[in-house]
């Protein structure tokens, strides 16, 4: 259970999007809509060894999870003052004591600060409140627990889809912006305590308005749509490709033939990614990216182009499912095709 790393958790993927029409199963209790009006969204200022490295937006399901969302937004405010436990009950200056990369990022044990605390803002622990919804996606957040009904500050973010924790944790919200801050934590690896949550609260007015106008798109803040990057004419990203022995044309951008398996292409986007998570900010991971496509990507453009590319809906249809489904800023898990193995990072 991602509580304190005691229970032995499996590594089953899957790839099912949280986004499903609320009008469409609303009498279901294991769907929310992909966007509706009036949800809680909140912040989590992030800083890796002192240093700022970005902000992680989180919107909360209050229309499934009302009592779960309240708990996590009030968490973020600080505005319940001091806990039973004599310790402020507030994110801010915890640490994500629990980092398990390709599976969880997780924190909010501000009592012990190493897994085994935590309070809620109802008393110590609190009852699961839905256990319907499913941990489908990168960036779903889920409460963190030692059985059942025991709920109490501590959470977890999903890095791939966890489907072996359904049914056992309950899913409260979702990143809407800021996942590739979310990478910059689960970057850190098991070194615990690394990354930090500086600050956060709760996104209010104007600024809650303009997120709602981003995932409904423009003048449909106040009605159920998709997001706005999903239903895009074009996206700008950057692309590298590995291409293996069993592609249709095995070889590298000079021509020479290229012998590794899919398996060693893809541990080699694997790596790449590594290091590039730890860009500091969006330019310096735009240069590092550039550079790694001239220096290693497969494609004989990359040298000239930096691996920058525009897809449009027809263009490229082994990167256009990726592609459109990335946040701006976001780096992509290397993905196949026939051609090869990819990595992408979308710009705009």
């Amino acid at each position: 259970m991602p509580s304190s790393g005691r229970e032995n958790l499996g590594w089953k993927i899957g790839n099912k999007d949280i986004g499903a029409s609320f009008t469409k199963h609303r009498d279901r209790t294991d769907v929310v809509a992909d966007y509706a009006p009036g949800r809680p969204r909140v912040y989590l200022d992030i800083a890796i060894d002192g240093v700022a490295v970005g902000r992680i937006v989180c919107e909360l399901f209050n229309d499934a999870v009302p009592k779960t969302a309240e708990n996590f937004r009030l968490l973020c405010t600080g505005s319940r003052g001091i806990g039973k436990r004599g310790k402020p009950l507030h994110y801010k200056g915890v640490k994500f004591h629990r980092v398990v990369p390709n599976f969880v990022i997780q924190a909010g044990d501000f009592t012990h600060c190493d897994g085994t605390g935590g309070e809620s803002v109802y008393g110590p622990t609190f009852p699961d409140e839905n256990l319907n919804l499913k941990h489908t996606a990168p960036g779903i957040l889920s409460m963190a627990n030692s059985g059942k009904d025991t709920n109490s500050s501590q959470f977890f973010i999903c890095m791939k889809a966890c489907p072996h924790l359904d049914g056992k944790h309950c899913v409260f919200g979702r990143v809407i912006d800021g996942m590739e801050v979310a990478r910059r934590v689960e970057s850190c690896g098991p070194s615990a305590g690394t990354a930090v949550i500086d600050d956060c609260g709760e996104i209010k007015g104007s600024a809650a308005a303009a997120i709602s106008e981003d995932l409904a798109g423009p003048g449909l803040g106040d009605r159920p749509a998709k997001r706005r990057r999903a239903d895009a004419a074009e996206v700008q990203v950057m692309h590298i490709i590995k291409k293996h022995s069993g592609c249709p044309d095995p070889t590298d951008a000079q021509g020479k033939p290229v012998k590794v398996t899919k398996g060693r292409a893809k541990l080699s986007l694997a790596n790449i990614r590594k290091k590039l998570a730890m860009s500091p900010d969006l330019p310096a991971l735009q240069r590092a990216f550039a550079s790694c496509a001239r220096e290693q990507s497969d494609d004989p453009k990359a040298e000239t182009t930096n691996g920058e590319l525009r897809l449009q809906p027809g263009d490229r249809p082994e990167l256009e499912e990726m592609g459109f489904s990335l946040a701006v800023g976001e780096i992509s898990e290397p993905f196949e095709s026939p051609e090869g193995c990819h990595l992408l990072l979308r710009l705009a």
